[in-house]
């Protein structure tokens, strides 16, 4: 009996969905003429505080956003 090759890449729902709020967080951030707060994103991204709050730290982490040392606000 033959085995069937595990996929190198595999496909999850997970992934798809996670990658939504990402994007559409930076596309809120990229029309915004200035900084933007957590409790500005929420209601905009329909998003709990804690879900934006990790979502901003894997986007700062990975230099797509920056956070305001002076105000924690979001740019």
């Amino acid at each position: 009996m033959a085995r069937v090759p595990q996929s190198k890449t595999p496909v999850s729902p997970y992934k798809v969905q996670g990658s939504r709020p990402r994007l559409a967080a930076l596309a809120m951030l990229a029309n915004r003429a200035s900084d933007c707060s957590l409790a500005e994103l929420c209601p905009a991204l329909k998003l709990h505080k804690s879900t934006v709050h990790r979502l901003m730290m894997v986007l700062e982490q990975h230099r797509l956003v920056v956070k305001n040392p002076d105000t924690d606000a979001i740019a």
